[in-house]
């Protein structure tokens, strides 16, 4: 199916919604998601049984819950009647999916109000066809989903541009073995595309990667109890948004997504690993905490501030020798607060800031019109000098509408730039004008500097001034421009003066 035309039909499915009494894109969304989920859960079943994988259906006693039913009622009231009463208790059971899931499922409920506005879901959905899609554009029809929530919630979070997610993970280049974190993942999009940049290698029903000796790896080895750990994790505060997230992540090819429902900054926090090798995140910020509930040992500079406390949470959770990438506002770089400076000053003096890449305003548009940027650190050892990227634009308009502006994009030489000059790596370019491009807006801050300016890490405090000879016109020529501008102005003075006097006269 072409692009176009799922597109149009995710819209019809939008306004669908829109006009079946159910506004709120998140409640829209999730409602959605139950529905692809049931019927790729039905599809998958079928498959399973068809390929002697499974002896016994996950529907067995349960046969008027599949899909394949459910679509070919001649009754939209009795439709209703069972996805409400009989689907969505057994969507929550242990026959559906692993403990993860049926624990993210607990807390769901289904809002469809009307008979005729489930029938139209339904008929849209099975239209499209998704199982019958590829995994990525299966990913895709999810994202274009997740995309219309363009309002960010009441603590700062919002949904990350996908572009910006993927920059970030190629800069930070997870590697197979390694454990991924996001402890506000939102909607999954860093999980999402750390399996991505690994996973090239899969398989039906068994994804796979290659280690760097050529020996496949199964990422998602199967464990009879609760799992004691997980190669990508995510975590979220947000009940909708962990179910959402987790839906996203089997969507996108995790077939068994490890996502929790937990407030990483609580005290009740309880990781899944004492520590992990990667963590990327995009926390809410510009919000506040009930200080009384903060985990002080693993959040010891006292704050109420949360984008301040995730950085703290971050480097609790990474080993000795892990990378974060975090996206903060402009504000944690140079924050004359006590807890700015003493956050800045641990960051330099006890781990390697590894880049700061200034983001323009409006890249967040239309959550956040707030100025951030990307910290990257290493947990450990101490910073000699820190390497600044400045990016102009991302490859869209900056206003409300985020329209396409390629013409604007030094965001896509990051991963690349980073490599070539600040760690020295042979980099084959696409032409030496994006290579230029690229080392026009990066530089260093050295360590003595970052001290002498209280630890500011902001890109600008260190970029290099540029002198431009100025041309200047020759003093008589000024001058002689001058009493020529004055003898117009008499002259035209003198004329009014004129008008004046006849009006006058007569």
């Amino acid at each position: 199916m072409a692009r176009e035309d799922w597109k149009a039909k995710i819209d019809r499915l939008w306004n669908l919604f829109w006009s079946g009494g159910i506004a709120n894109p998140l409640s829209a969304i999730e409602q959605i998601s139950y529905l692809i989920f049931l019927k790729r859960l039905s599809d998958l079943d079928d498959q399973e049984i068809k390929d002697k994988k499974r002896t016994v259906s996950r529907f067995e006693g349960n046969e008027h819950c599949k899909w394949s039913y459910i679509k070919d009622l001649s009754s939209a009231d009795e439709a209703l009647r069972i996805v409400r009463d009989e689907v969505f208790p057994f969507l929550r059971s242990p026959k559906v999916g692993d403990e993860l899931f049926a624990r993210a499922m607990r807390d769901a409920v289904f809002i469809i109000p009307k008979p005729s506005l489930l029938q139209g879901a339904i008929d849209i959905i099975n239209d499209i066809d998704i199982t019958g899609l590829d995994v990525d554009t299966q990913g895709e029809i999810y994202e274009t989903l997740l995309g219309e929530l363009s309002q960010s919630g009441k603590n700062g979070q919002f949904l990350t541009k996908r572009h910006i997610v993927r920059t970030i993970v190629e800069l930070v280049d997870p590697q197979p073995t390694e454990y991924i974190c996001d402890p506000a993942a939102g909607t999954g999009g860093f999980p999402i595309a750390a399996f991505q940049h690994m996973a090239y290698e899969r398989t039906p029903g068994d994804v796979r990667i290659k280690l760097p000796d050529g020996t496949p790896h199964n990422l998602f080895p199967v464990w009879d109890d609760k799992p004691s750990c997980a190669q990508f994790v995510g975590y979220d505060f947000d009940t909708t948004m962990a179910r959402l997230g987790m839906m996203n992540m089997m969507l996108h090819g995790i077939e068994h997504p490890y996502f929790l429902y937990q407030d990483t900054l609580s005290k009740t926090f309880m990781p899944e690993r004492s520590s992990f090798d990667i963590i990327l995140t995009n926390p809410p910020f510009t919000g506040s905490v009930d200080i009384s509930d903060v985990n002080e040992d693993r959040m010891p500079i006292k704050t109420r501030k949360t984008e301040l406390l995730f950085i703290q949470l971050c480097l609790s959770l990474l080993d000795i020798g892990g990378r974060c990438a975090i996206i903060v506002p402009e504000g944690v770089l140079f924050g004359s607060s006590t807890a700015h400076k003493d956050l800045r000053e641990r960051l330099v003096n006890e781990n390697q800031i590894e880049a700061v890449i200034s983001l323009p305003a409006g890249c967040f548009k239309p959550y956040t019109g707030v100025k951030t940027s990307i910290l990257y650190f290493t947990k450990g050892g101490s910073t000699d000098r820190v390497w600044f990227y400045e990016v102009t634009g991302d490859g869209f308009t900056l206003d409300d509408k985020r329209n396409d502006d390629p013409s604007n994009n030094d965001l896509k030489y990051v991963p690349n730039a980073y490599r070539c000059f600040a760690k020295g790596e042979s980099i084959d370019w696409k032409s030496e004008e994006d290579k230029a491009k690229a080392e026009a807006r990066q530089w260093w801050g050295e360590l003595e500097q970052i001290v002498e300016r209280g630890y500011n890490l902001t890109a600008g405090a260190y970029a290099p001034v540029i002198h431009v000879a100025a041309e200047h016109d020759k003093p008589r020529d000024i001058i002689q421009r001058i009493r020529s501008l004055e003898a117009d102005i008499s002259d035209r003075l003198d004329q009014i003066d004129v008008a004046i006097l006849e009006a006058t006269a007569e």
